[in-house]
């Protein structure tokens, strides 16, 4: 198996998602921000250092989780198809729906409603990102 190739593919995957919600927050269909989130995690500030190591940070986990996906096909079902990559889908899907509600509790900049959002916070997603 070619983990790089594999974790090519994941942060092309990455870089996708990105630029889709880039465009999603500048016509306003959401305010969600997950790069600014995971970025914010270190630095303690919503700044754009913050947000270019989010990006970067969501970069290396779409990489990763494209590993998880190479080896699943690879290790696990010895197959690939469409339908097994829906299956992975819904199994990423769930742990990532989960994941947001955790961040919440989590991350120090974020505040879950009804708490009311200061100046400097970030609104925690939720279960599934449901606050967005």
């Amino acid at each position: 198996m070619d983990f790089g190739r594999a974790f090519y593919s994941g942060v092309i995957g990455g870089l996708i998602t990105s630029v889709a919600m880039i465009i999603a927050r500048s016509l306003e269909v959401t305010q969600f921000n997950i790069e600014l989130a995971l970025g914010s995690m270190f630095t303690q500030s919503l700044s754009h250092l913050s947000g270019a190591i989010g990006v970067l940070m969501y970069l290396l986990i779409a990489g990763l989780i494209g590993c998880f996906y190479a080896t699943g096909f690879v290790y696990v079902t010895q197959r690939s198809s469409w339908a097994l990559g829906l299956l992975f889908s819904l199994v990423h899907l769930g742990m990532t729906g989960l994941m947001m509600d955790a961040l919440g509790d989590l991350h120090p900049l974020m505040s879950r409603p009804p708490l009311p959002l200061l100046d400097g916070e970030l609104l925690a997603p939720g279960l599934f990102a449901a606050n967005f």
